[in-house]
């Protein structure tokens, strides 16, 4: 400013011309701060732009993990239940043979109680009842 100065009074007046200059380094400062603010907006924006793309990205990545965890669990959830029904067919084969060798027992039951008791009636049919308490290989006294 002092060569602005220097000059003003070399010519003889200094108002005008310090004016002049005062209006030209108003008018330089407007412009910078305007580019400069400029700059920072456009810098501000990229930034911004770049946080949102960085957003969406996380959230696409979030997504496809619950997606994935999401099919994880349901085949998990159907290899569970696959060998639950597994183990319960084969548990439903295992008491329909246990019944099967139960009822051919209970058979085999009736039939040695029919065969008892066909026997019976038959000794009771040859040994009277005064008969049948005594013990044939003894002899009254």
């Amino acid at each position: 400013m002092s060569l602005i100065f220097v000059l003003a009074q070399a010519r003889g007046g200094s108002t005008p011309v310090v004016l002049a200059a005062l209006i030209g380094a108003l008018i330089a400062g407007l412009a910078v701060w305007f580019l400069v603010s400029m700059r920072s907006r456009a810098s501000a924006t990229a930034h911004r732009r770049t946080l949102d793309d960085e957003v969406d990205q996380a959230r696409r990545r979030r997504d496809e993990l619950i997606q994935g965890a999401e099919v994880e669990a349901q085949k998990k959830l159907l290899e569970t239940m696959t060998r639950f029904e597994r183990e319960t067919a084969q548990i439903r084969e295992e008491l329909k043979n246990s019944e099967k060798r139960l009822a051919k027992r209970e058979d085999g039951l009736d039939k040695k109680l029919d065969v008892l008791s066909t026997k019976e009636r038959k000794i009771e049919q040859a040994f009277p009842e005064g008969e049948a308490g005594r013990n044939p290989g003894r002899t009254a006294q």
